[in-house]
């Protein structure tokens, strides 16, 4: 006999002897019944949790798809028509809240599409703003006066303001 088929029926005997010894733990007769039940209740709670993984994550699907729908519906629809100068107001502030550490800082018009940013941000901002505001539905075009800052820690205004970690 080689090595390597002894080696194969050592594998199988400690198999069996594991086997074995899993038979005996659950059909113990003085506390099998509970491992047995113990073993059912973490069937049935890891069942539960990929039923709940499984909606949840079918929930987030639809609304992906129903907000990347609403998305294309809307950019047609916008293109034809007049936006109120508020609702863009509303729009840029809200987007330049991503990619500006300050927004509070900054002042935000509109009027008839044309849209105007003025305030202190820092350099690597101002490059962002612009690609911000080229992608809002809306703007025709935009006025920036912006005043570009290595720091924002001297500037009027904005202390008591947190930083975000980029900007930092």
């Amino acid at each position: 006999m080689t090595t390597r088929e002894r080696m194969g029926h050592t594998l199988t005997l400690l198999n069996g002897m594991i086997i074995g010894a899993m038979i005996m733990y659950v059909f113990d007769g003085h506390r099998g019944a509970k491992r047995r039940a113990y073993a059912r209740d973490k069937l049935i709670h890891a069942g539960h949790l990929v039923g709940s993984t499984i909606r949840k994550r079918g929930r987030d699907l639809m609304h992906r798809i129903v907000g990347s729908v609403a998305e294309i519906r809307s950019s047609i629809r916008d293109r034809s028509s007049d936006i109120p100068d508020d609702i863009l107001v509303d729009r840029v502030r809200s987007q330049l809240g991503h990619v500006v550490s300050h927004p509070g800082l900054l002042e935000v018009g509109a009027c008839d599409g044309c849209v105007s940013v003025r305030g202190p941000v820092l350099r690597n901002e101002v490059d962002k703003i612009q690609n911000r505001l080229a992608k809002i539905r809306g703007v025709r075009d935009c006025r920036l006066e912006l005043e570009p800052h290595a720091d924002l820690d001297h500037v009027a205004g904005s202390r008591g303001i947190r930083r975000t970690r980029e900007a930092m």
